[in-house]
């Protein structure tokens, strides 16, 4: 508890692993580990995550919790296999939970298995009918399968649940730009910069649907400010380019 309250995360979990190795002579509650975790989730330390999170299922293989928290961090590092793999282990001790549920079907989205994917995210939402972020990887998943009317309207319901999540306006975008529907993509990349101007994968889609749109000006005018914002994206490059 010293260690975690002075930041020192990787000290805490070492003093909580060594409480651990001894729990078959004492009571260790999982929490404490938990709370360790995820500090590690909210400050993106993934790599930290998933070898604490590997630990931890090592120790304790029916810790369905556990497994899902290993498969966050392999997500968030696009490990698919590997994530995927902790999910299912997840799944299979919590069958029930949708945000368990809800990691499993994003590992076989970013696997191509979006077929898989929507039974998956069909089921969740209907055990979270509030979950924004399921309503956004179901329409991811309707998207990649190109059944675009059905993405439009996950990414739409996600939005009314969670209005000040930048992404979901992006991914909402990209559908209506699928459809060549280029000025609404505008409209809602604008919104997604106006929650979070620093969300940079944004930039090059609108400025390609400027393009598309004929509006070769702004699309130019739009590179310019993302490229001083930073110069560091490839993509931000080839759409200025295109333009």
């Amino acid at each position: 508890k010293i260690h975690f309250n002075l930041d020192q995360d990787e000290k805490a979990i070492s003093y909580l692993q060594k409480a651990f190795s001894i729990a078959h002579k004492t009571v260790i509650d999982s929490k404490a580990y938990y709370t360790i975790l995820n500090r590690f989730v909210s400050r993106k330390s993934y790599d930290l995550l998933e070898q604490a999170s590997r630990w931890l299922v090592k120790l304790r293989p029916k810790d369905g919790i556990a497994w899902d928290y290993l498969s966050i961090a392999c997500l968030e590092q696009q490990k698919y296999d590997a994530a995927y793999d902790a999910a299912l282990n997840a799944a299979k001790i919590l069958p029930n939970n949708p945000h368990v549920l809800n990691n499993l079907a994003c590992a076989l989205t970013s696997l191509e298995r979006c077929s898989e994917s929507l039974e998956i995210l069909q089921r969740t939402v209907q055990l979270a009918p509030d979950m924004a972020t399921a309503y956004n990887n179901l329409g991811n998943a309707y998207r990649f399968l190109g059944q675009y009317d059905e993405a439009i309207e996950s990414f739409t319901k996600a939005i009314q649940l969670a209005p000040g999540i930048a992404y979901l306006y992006n991914n909402l975008g990209l559908t209506y730009r699928a459809l060549d529907r280029c000025q609404s993509a505008i409209e809602v990349y604008h919104q997604a910069l106006q929650i979070q101007p620093d969300l940079h994968q944004v930039y090059p889609n609108l400025i390609e649907a400027y393009r598309h749109a004929g509006q070769i000006q702004q699309a130019i005018d739009c590179s310019r400010s993302a490229l001083q914002l930073t110069d560091q994206i490839p993509e931000i490059w080839a759409a200025y380019g295109d333009a």
